[in-house]
């Protein structure tokens, strides 16, 4: 998942349990920075418990500003993957989601885990240059025709960034050009949502982070990795030459987001499970609205967005996955804990 997914808190009963979890939010600290001027990255994700709502409020604010929401999402989607990797589990394919795909790098195998951080860092510093308006982001529930129509109808300046289901498209453009958009959607009867994001991205409006974006990659040794990584801008598998990477990734900051092409192409090539591993459960609902009534199954770990337990939700993720019949190493779990040998003995079967 990308940017928008995030919430105070997210994951923490993972960052509670799991080692490997913590080691990624620290190697993320390192990264980040925070000191007497400011907070950790850590201390974002998981400030002091609130009592009220303006504090919540505030909190949630901090957390979704555009510096600090992908090294965020970044950092405990990046934790959850090596919790799940601890189960044994291995990926045919991955595919992120708008900020998603700078982690699918790291999942793919294609970056080391301190440059990924050193991008998420840079991806929001970047964006949150600059003076004036940044924009804003909608998402619209209708197919993209007619969305297209509309948009030329009202002569509005706005773009369709992402292409998420058959019926969610969401746009970008300046604050006022949105809530115009918004306006203009809600008269002709359109579910809409502004997204809790700090700028409009896949626009002209973020273009500026390209150059410095790809600098940096330029800068970083890249690597064949070991899994299929799928495009948001191709809908197609990243090419084999390293040095194709880099454009594409620093491109894909300011282009559409095709996740319907992207996850039909992933099916087409054989892909009929699909883990969702970061915040919440968003990007499962998408697949299952591209999918439809093709055979497929989405599983998320964070099941419930935080609202059922984390580590409830990440047994119901491994063992959903083991049941449909991908390799899990089940005995994973409490792996340390004493287990009573007559508890193992077969019991005598009752007449």
């Amino acid at each position: 998942p990308g940017q928008g997914t995030q919430y105070v808190g997210m994951l923490n009963e993972l960052a509670c349990q799991f080692p490997e979890f913590l080691a990624v939010l620290a190697n993320a600290n390192q990264v980040y920075g925070g000191d007497e001027n400011g907070p950790r990255l850590s201390d974002l994700i998981y400030p002091q418990p609130a009592f009220d709502t303006e504090t919540e409020a505030r909190q949630q604010q901090d957390l979704t500003a555009t510096p600090v929401a992908p090294s965020a999402i970044g950092a405990v989607s990046a934790a959850a993957l090596d919790v799940v990797k601890g189960f044994g589990i291995k990926a045919d394919a991955i595919a992120g989601h708008s900020y998603g795909e700078i982690v699918g790098l790291l999942a793919a195998g294609k970056v080391k885990e301190a440059d990924f951080h050193h991008l998420s860092k840079l991806r929001g510093s970047l964006m949150g240059q600059g003076e004036g308006d940044k924009g804003s982001m909608m998402a619209v529930r209708a197919e993209e025709g007619p969305v297209e129509d509309l948009i030329a109808e009202a002569k509005l300046d706005v773009v369709i960034a992402n292409k998420n289901a058959p019926e969610q498209m969401v746009l970008s453009g300046g604050t006022d050009a949105i809530a115009h958009a918004n306006t203009v959607f809600s008269e002709k009867g359109i579910q809409t949502k502004i997204l809790p994001v700090a700028a409009a991205f896949h626009s002209e409006y973020v273009a500026h982070v390209r150059e410095p974006f790809l600098g940096a990659l330029q800068g970083m040794t890249l690597e064949d990795g070991d899994t299929t990584l799928y495009s948001n801008t191709t809908a197609s598998p990243y090419p084999t030459d390293l040095d194709a990477i880099r454009p594409l990734v620093a491109e894909q900051l300011a282009k559409p987001v095709s996740f319907v092409a992207q996850i039909q192409q992933m099916y087409n090539d054989g892909i009929r499970t699909f883990l969702e591993i970061g915040p919440g459960s968003r990007m499962s609902g998408l697949i299952d609205a591209i999918l439809g009534d093709q055979p497929h199954h989405t599983v998320a770990v964070d099941g419930s967005n935080g609202k059922r337990g984390g580590i409830l939700d990440l047994a119901r993720a491994l063992a959903e996955i083991a049941v449909l019949g991908h390799p899990v190493q089940l005995g994973t779990w409490n792996a340390n804990a004493p287990i009573d040998p007559e508890a193992l003995k077969p019991k005598a079967k009752l007449m």
